[in-house]
């Protein structure tokens, strides 16, 4: 094997020499693999594994002298299990000479099976194998127990043998494993641990002390659960013996067991549950006492102590078990009665044989609910209460022999007063609920009584002592009217204080009694005097007793009452210092038999049951003024003679009527109008204003004589039309007649213009406050102001809706007309017409004007526009306009002279005057190529002059220019080679620059690309 590796080897070896150039030394080649167990657990001198459980090998490449071929990582290790089926991994290459597979697992046992390594490159590499012992897992365990008398708290060795499922012992077990006894516990607690270390072959022998035994049997089940789960497996394997006999230890304390508690042998505390609760008085069984070891476990044979019993309940009529030697282990059929509620502790003392004592504390439940006791420590019935001010008590449910009842639950409580005067709206409290037998509550008895009771009711009823309820201050004043009746100490603090409702009445009746009382706020008649005011915010009333509706009262008061409006549900309001106002049931009030007419005009309200001192026509408010032409409804009411609309059934419908005016172009009803109801609306119209501008509409009852009439100021209707002219007067008003605007110069101020709002009937629109728009007929920006306020009215500010003042007109015209427009419904006037001239004695300006622009006389700066750009020679016309100074042309005849900041010829004569309307035209071109300023002055008055700025173009290619170094060129200019200067003196066979330029007729570059 080794002289084939080493061939296999001998040409990398040989090419490494060749490469390198060195000197070929011996070296360790590859000589074979090698696989093992990692981390073995050795059973029969080969490695144990367990079925179905993963493991782990270790695959290297070994040297001739055993050492690890690093080198060899072309081997491709690849695992085989020829013996037995298996989960392998895959196939890996070495790394390091060395590799580490894991997550083996065989399915199938075997004793010994082999696991085998190949390369899987290279099937000349010989195979290694490793045999190891695979055993079944764990299926259940045999416990093993010595035979004879074993005793709690003395250790037993126990056998424990783990077994496959054939029975087999599974010799390679090493499981942590937990022991549980049926009875007690370990002296390590419930459970023993025995450690996978222990187990040898498959077997272990452990020590174990049992803590308890069966006090009939005596004896223990031992239990054993192992800590693995395998595939496979539901749950984890176990096996179990019983230990027997297993006797108990010597008399060491006594354990007392009342009904609901468990004895727990081994088990610290010696016993489990709780003791099962007792009612207060009955006899209770199944007491029982037991004589035990140290781990309460009952004792055998003879020497039982003597037994003593106490407890803590003090109460007379408890009965407990008799004392004495104890009669058997257990000592039972016993039982007791105790007598106090809550919890009560027993206790049985032993003495003799051993001193000990064993004690149970249990719950003593009260008998049946008896009675209510109210704690007096915690209120006083001595103590008079008030019925608007709580107080605190506490009410204790008991049972017969005074225990606290643990009543929980809600609780009827209710107030007595006297006898038998016993209501729960009487009381008012925040807590009706027992919580463990005891109610605290804050309370307050809302009716006042001599002798009062609180009254608690579960089933069973209990009463406080007699106490006393005086009334609270008075909070208000209660009106009683006849048909109700007064209830007082009902605890609903919104409750009117009566019941029933207030009988109908007819306005203008006397109600005879009226009842008054003074009460506090649960409507108890409270002392003391109080002057009260009365009032009716619903209408109109009298108490004809009383001026001014006042009157004192301390006690309850009978009044006389008048309630003389019909229009709505009446109440009164009663009003005393320091308390609130408290307002009466509502009455029903029926109107009385037709008396009156109303005229009730926009802007006025029928005031029913007004006192005629007050108001004559029965109404208040003021007529609204109304726009003249414009309808509106009157409404006209009959009514009683206390102003109150007549009922519709009235037997005086229908009212036959005539209406009439004091305005003569008023448009009315055709007469005769009637009304079939208590009212009617009927269209009228008022178009005078008339002086002081109240107009009246009056209707008169063609059966009875009834008449009635409204006043109504009247005033302009809507915006119609303007008026516009002159008005000179020191005090204008707008009733003045305006004069015609007359001619006038441009720019000049033209003083009293006056605009007057009218509607269609010519009326003055006084309360026109808005803005108006004036405009001229000959043109825009010209007049000065163009928005005039018709608020501020007529020289001082009076006579809102029109206005008076200056305006300015700058441009010249005839046939010119002065407008105003209303901008909300675009409504426009004008004036007359008129002249606004300009003369030759206003020449003030000029102005020039070169194709593009044009004239704006009256708009500085008197034209608009930009100059056209020209070629250069091309003719250009220039206008030249004498102008005032708001630039209008005046008939003047100035000499003008034109000049340029560049080259220009004029083709008209220089210093031409202009035509006698004051307007010339000028012929000229422009000779250099660039921006001229072209200035027009007088050239007698050379301060009036203008200016248009002008570009002028090259124009078509005509010649070349030569420019040689000191020449310029001068566009335009005079010179006739069209440049300046003279050429600089050169040197004979130097190179110079000399440019040549392609040009127009006036020496201007024809563009710059042509040099």
């Amino acid at each position: 094997m080794m002289l084939r590796t080493k061939l296999n080897f001998l040409p990398i070896l040989a090419a490494v020499l060749l490469v390198s150039g060195a000197v070929a030394t011996d070296a360790l080649a590859f000589d074979h693999l090698e696989i093992t167990v990692v981390n073995p657990h050795v059973v029969a001198g080969r490695p144990a594994v367990t079925v179905e459980t993963d493991f782990s090998v270790n695959v290297r490449a070994v040297n001739a002298d055993g050492t690890t071929d690093v080198n060899a990582n072309f081997i491709h290790a690849q695992l085989q299990s020829p013996d037995v089926a298996a989960t392998l991994p895959g196939s890996s290459y070495l790394s390091g000479g060395e590799f580490q597979f894991d997550n083996i697992r065989f399915v199938a046992d075997g004793q010994p099976v082999r696991l085998r390594v190949v390369d899987a490159d290279d099937g000349s590499v010989p195979a290694a194998e490793v045999e190891i012992n695979c055993y079944n897992y764990v299926h259940h365990f045999d416990l093993g127990i010595p035979g004879g008398d074993k005793f709690v708290n003395q250790a037993v060795n126990v056998t424990i043998t783990a077994r496959d499922l054939n029975g087999v012992a599974v010799l390679n077990f090493r499981d942590d494993l937990t022991l549980d006894a049926l009875v007690g516990d370990f002296p390590s607690g419930p459970t023993q641990l025995v450690g996978g270390g222990s187990f040898n072959l498959g077997a272990a022998t452990v020590p174990v002390t049992f803590w308890g035994t069966d006090p009939v049997t005596r004896e223990n089940v031992l239990y054993a659960t192992n800590s693995v789960v395998y595939p496979g497996q539901a749950s984890a394997a176990t096996g179990n013996a019983t230990v027997t006999p297993l006797r108990p230890g010597a008399l060491s304390t006594i354990m007392l067991l009342l009904p609901g508690e468990t004895l727990t042998p081994g088990e610290s505390p010696g016993k489990s549950g709780l003791p099962s609760s007792q009612t207060s008085g009955q006899n209770f069984n199944g007491i029982a006492v037991y004589a035990t070891d140290q781990h309460w476990n009952p004792i055998e044979g003879a020497g039982l102590p003597n037994l003593t019993w106490t407890s803590d309940d003090p109460s007379g009529g408890v009965i407990l078990p008799g004392g004495g030697p104890m009669g058997g282990n257990p000592e039972s059929a016993l039982s007791s009665t105790l007598i106090r509620s809550g919890t009560t502790r027993v206790t049985v003392n032993a003495s003799g044989a051993v001193t000990a004592s064993s004690r149970s504390d249990l719950i003593i439940n009260p008998q049946g609910l008896d009675h209510f006791e109210f704690d007096t420590g915690v209120w006083n019935p001595a103590d008079p209460q008030v019925t608007t001010i709580p107080f605190n008590i506490r009410i204790i449910a008991r049972d017969a022999a005074n225990n606290v009842f643990p009543l929980n639950g809600a609780v009827s409580l209710r107030a007595r007063i006297g006898a038998a005067d016993e209501s729960a709206d009487y009381i008012i409290t925040n807590n009706s609920t027992f919580v463990n037998g005891r109610l605290d509550a804050l309370v307050q008895v809302t009716k006042r009584g001599f002798s009062a009771y609180i009254i608690v009711d579960s089933g069973v009823v209990g009463n406080s002592p007699a106490f006393q309820v005086n009334a609270g201050p008075c909070e208000k004043i209660l009106m009683s009217f006849p048909g109700q009746n007064w209830v007082n100490g009902l605890n609903d603090e919104n409750f009117s204080g009566n019941q029933g409702t207030p009988n109908a009445v007819t306005a203008g009746d006397i109600i005879a009694s009226m009842e008054i009382r003074p009460v506090d706020r649960y409507n108890n008649l409270a002392p003391g005097a109080r002057n009260v005011t009365f009032s009716c915010p619903s209408g109109w009333f009298e108490m004809p007793d009383y001026a001014g509706n006042v009157m004192t009262i301390n006690n309850a008061t009978s009044a006389r009452v008048t309630l003389r409006s019909a229009d709505q549900l009446q109440y009164l309001r009663a009003e005393s210092s320091g308390i609130r106002a408290n307002a009466s049931s509502p009455v029903q009030v029926s109107p009385a038999a037709y008396a009156r007419l109303v005229v009730e005009a926009p802007g006025e309200t029928l005031d029913p049951g007004i006192f005629d001192t007050i108001e004559d026509d029965g109404k208040v408010g003021d007529p609204g003024d109304q726009d003249a032409g414009v309808p509106f409804d009157v409404r006209i009411f009959a009514t009683d003679s206390y102003w109150n609309p007549v009922s519709d059934q009235s037997p005086a419908l229908p009212v036959s009527m005539d209406f009439s005016s004091s305005d003569p172009a008023a448009v009315l009803p055709a007469n005769p109008q009637s009304i079939s109801d208590n009212q009617g609306d009927f269209q009228v119209t008022l178009v005078t204003l008339a002086d002081p501008n109240h107009q009246t509409v009056q209707v008169d009852d063609n059966g009875s004589g009834v008449t009635a009439f409204a006043a109504i100021p009247v005033r302009a209707g809507v915006i119609d039309h303007f008026d516009i002219g002159i008005n000179s007067r020191t005090s204008p008003t707008p009733a003045d007649v305006l004069s015609l605007i007359p001619d006038h110069r441009a720019g000049s101020l033209l003083p009293n213009v006056t605009v007057v709002a009218r509607d269609v009937f010519g009326n003055h629109v006084s309360d026109y406050t808005e803005n108006v728009t004036l405009y001229v007929s000959h043109g825009t920006g010209i007049l000065t102001p163009t928005s005039i306020d018709m608020g501020a009215g007529l020289g001082s500010g009076g006579y809102q809706g029109s206005w008076r003042g200056n305006i300015q007109i700058t441009r010249a015209g005839t046939d010119v007309r002065l407008f105003a427009r209303e901008d909300t419904y675009a409504n426009t006037d004008s004036s007359n017409t008129f002249v606004v001239f300009a003369g030759a004695q206003d020449y003030a300006d000029m102005i020039i004007l070169l194709p593009g622009e044009t004239h704006t006389p009256g708009i500085a700066p008197g034209k608009v526009g930009s100059p056209l750009p020209v070629m250069a020679g091309d003719p250009v016309v220039a206008t030249v306009i004498a102008t005032d100074a708001w630039w209008n042309q005046v008939p003047v005849q100035p000499q003008i002279h034109f000049t340029s900041d560049n080259f220009f010829q004029m083709i008209t004569a220089n210093n031409t005057p202009l035509d006698p309307d004051g307007s010339g035209l000028f012929d000229l071109f422009l000779k250099t190529a660039t921006g001229h300023q072209l200035t027009a002055a007088d050239l007698i008055t050379p301060a009036i002059t203008d200016q248009s700025d002008i570009v002028a173009t090259p124009g078509l290619f005509d010649r070349l220019m030569v420019l040689l170094p000191g020449e310029a060129a001068q566009p335009g200019g005079p010179e006739p080679d069209g440049k300046t200067g003279t050429p600089l003196p050169q040197t004979a066979s130097l190179e110079f620059d000399v440019r040549v330029r392609a040009m127009d007729q006036f020496w201007n570059q024809v563009n710059e690309s042509s040099e």
